[in-house]
């Protein structure tokens, strides 16, 4: 939900959600796009592929270049932006790994020139997204680490990373359903899968890499996905409270209910094209429906971060 810019330009704030898929990101992005003043992108790092180069549906139930956002924002941001390009672009965010991303962070060195171009063009688009929208705070749901230590390097707007993390066994579980793009056209496109192992290494990777990456870093707000699922409008406050926001008028109609309208993200989650009344609520299925294997190998490999963020190995 977005408002008229006023008063005197101040620096642009972004909402970067962060942590390893399935945890949460995409309701938690879908929520506070619904406060005033916030402006939910979705996940920006793939407005090259998703958005611009394969024209993707927008959870406004319009493609990308017929979203009046956007359409917009590619008219202003992308004018020469042609197929080369685009996968040029494509292709320099993916070679931020956060392993490339670790090393870059500890030995203190800048972007290349290759990422200077791509910064130069995302923070154009960033640009005209404050001003199409007159969003106080974008919320970005891209998640990868590499993403978020490139934002940081945008000139003019203040990154404050969410880093949610969500109990690994749950996740690797979630990382195993069969999940059918609502965008995918007809002939039907299904998003990744990985098996208990490769999730377990992933969670752990990102996880400790966005810990590394954001340490001593006040702009650093850490929550467990299971805390705002179990209790979603003191959780949301919360998040307000952490990126210097009003809190006093929250988009719930219950307890745990919340009133989802007027979202614009291009990818993520099918999730993102909820609307209307949204239950939020803990998913638990997982602890029955996992098998007994599985779960103690996603808990071996898992352990010394499940402690360090309050999960029990017996769960």
């Amino acid at each position: 939900m977005v408002s008229p810019p006023r008063g005197a330009t101040r620096p642009l704030k972004i909402a970067f959600i962060t942590g390893f898929g399935r945890s949460g990101t995409t309701l938690v992005d879908n929520i506070l796009a619904q406060v005033e003043g916030i402006f939910s992108a979705g996940e920006l790092q793939y407005l090259w592929d998703r958005g611009a180069a394969d024209d993707r549906l927008c959870s406004c139930r319009r493609t990308f270049s017929e979203c009046p956002i956007w359409s917009r924002v590619a008219a202003d941001a992308l004018p020469d932006a042609d197929p080369a390009e685009l996968a040029r672009l494509a292709a320099v965010r993916e070679s931020w790994s956060p392993g490339r991303t670790l090393k870059h962070h500890l030995s203190g060195r800048g972007p290349d020139e290759a990422t200077a171009s791509y910064l130069d063009r995302l923070g154009r688009v960033v640009d005209t997204l404050r001003r199409e929208t007159g969003a106080r705070v974008i919320v970005d749901s891209s998640k990868s680490p590499g993403h978020g230590w490139l934002l940081r390097r945008l000139p003019g707007v203040e990154v404050y990373a969410i880093h949610l993390v969500r109990d690994a066994r749950a996740v690797a579980w979630s990382w195993q359903k069969k999940k059918i793009y609502d965008d995918s056209g007809p002939e039907p496109m299904y998003m990744s899968r990985h098996s208990p192992a490769r999730s377990a290494r992933l969670w752990s990777v990102w996880n400790l890499a966005t810990e590394i990456l954001w340490r001593g870093d006040r702009r650093y707000l850490r929550m467990r996905y299971e805390a705002f699922a179990e209790a979603p409008e003191k959780a949301l406050a919360e998040i307000l409270g952490f990126l210097d926001e009003p809190a006093d008028r929250l988009p719930f109609t219950g307890p745990s209910t919340v009133e989802l309208n007027d979202l614009h993200t291009f990818a993520g989650n099918p999730s993102r094209f909820a609307e209307g009344p949204v239950e939020v609520r803990p998913d638990v299925g997982w602890r029955s429906q996992q098998p007994a294997g599985q779960r103690r190998l996603v808990t071996l490999l898992t352990w010394p971060l499940l402690l360090r963020y309050g999960y029990r190995l017996t769960a």
